[in-house]
């Protein structure tokens, strides 16, 4: 019984893509068009950093969720 796990984890990987992109695209437009003083730069960016590794973080969980879910299904499926 194998499950080839790096085949689920790249189709997971190729469906999350465009939510991925848009999610950056959304992050790009809050901030697209701002004028940031130079007092205030290094505050903007850190917020901008801060909000892009909240989101990848929360991007990378669901991915193991997910992937954790397929190979369970998987094994269930050969089970059967």
């Amino acid at each position: 019984m194998k499950i080839d796990v790096h085949s689920i984890a790249s189709e997971i990987m190729k469906e999350n893509r465009e939510a991925e992109i848009a999610m950056m695209e959304q992050l790009y437009d809050e901030f697209n068009g701002q004028l940031i003083e130079l007092d205030n730069l290094p505050g903007k960016l850190i917020e901008m950093s801060t909000k892009i590794s909240s989101k990848q973080r929360k991007a990378q969980s669901i991915f193991t969720i997910e992937l954790i879910q397929r190979v369970v299904d998987e094994l269930s499926k050969q089970e059967d």
